[in-house]
């Protein structure tokens, strides 16, 4: 009687454990922190947090379309669906989004990354947008088996603000033409890297890029 009572309350012990107790310990090389550009200050901890359909997100509600983006993005990349929680809490396996004044720059942020949830703080929403940048650049897909793909955030503290006001990229559409579908990609590849001015050259003596119906 008394074993059975034992390996009873072993089971409940293990089922109301973490079960994601096993991402605390993992030790990642400094590959995993590829972040361009390199943020003001970054230190390396054990541990990954694991994306999967336990994932919640919590939001500040002025930073909705920022958790729209988080939502979608990780959705393109995992294929999972994370859930909306409406309270902070850390057991869930949580992502939380906040404004706070403590950050100092306009565009800056905080980013800590545990095994068991990832905290974003930012002044702004333009801080919060480029938190999320940074976290879809750490997002690393690992294959222990064939079948399984688990889709790891290596554990982190980031201090990050940019060291310019203006930083941006030019594309020349007036002499060379891209679609449609290349400009969209451009900006989004030039989002990815935090830059916040697109400098487009839409009409040159070249060419005349930009549609007028009544004139076609």
């Amino acid at each position: 009687m008394k074993n059975t009572v034992l390996i009873i309350l072993s089971l409940v012990v293990l089922s109301c454990s973490n079960n994601y107790d096993t991402y605390k310990s993992i030790d990642h090389s400094l590959v995993d922190y590829n972040i361009i550009p390199k943020p003001s200050h970054l230190e390396v901890l054990k541990g990954s947090f694991k994306i999967d359909e336990n994932t919640c997100i919590y939001s500040d509600s002025l930073l909705n379309t920022e958790t729209d983006y988080l939502e979608s993005t990780l959705k393109a990349i995992t294929n999972f669906s994370v859930t909306r929680s409406t309270k902070k809490d850390d057991s869930k396996n949580i992502i939380s989004l906040e404004l706070s004044d403590n950050i100092k720059a306009e565009e800056g942020y905080t980013l800590e990354v545990l095994y068991n949830k990832i905290d974003i703080k930012a002044k702004t929403t333009k801080g919060a947008f480029y938190a999320i940048e940074t976290l879809k650049q750490l997002l690393i897909t690992t294959q222990t088996e064939p079948e399984t793909q688990e889709y790891l955030i290596p554990a982190t503290r980031i201090l990050d603000e940019p060291r310019f006001a203006h930083r941006g990229m030019m594309l020349d559409t007036g002499r060379y033409f891209y679609d449609i579908e290349f400009v969209k990609q451009f900006i989004d590849l030039i989002a990815l890297h935090k830059m916040n001015v697109f400098h487009w050259h839409l009409t040159e003596d070249q060419g005349w890029r930009i549609e007028i119906k009544k004139l076609s």
